[in-house]
């Protein structure tokens, strides 16, 4: 746990990609926002991204439909 009551953990989906829930249980139920601590650029993003695919306009869809809000800053 990170103070003050982040929970996160750690698990492989079926095609072996390594996935993290984090959790602010101290957080408002109504705001949704990604904890900033785990948020990552654009930049963080499509390098992650090109680890599992060459395929850039997936990824461009991918990092689409995760910024700004879904991660945080872009970069």
């Amino acid at each position: 746990m990170i103070p003050p009551a982040i929970h996160s953990f750690y698990f492989f989906d079926p095609n072996g990609i390594r996935l993290e829930v984090s959790s602010d249980l101290d957080g408002d139920e109504e705001d949704l926002q990604v904890i900033r601590s785990c948020s990552m650029t654009e930049t963080e993003l499509r390098a992650e991204l090109e680890t599992i695919s060459t395929d850039k306009a997936w990824i461009d869809d991918m990092v689409a439909a995760m910024t700004p809000l879904g991660l945080g800053p872009v970069s």
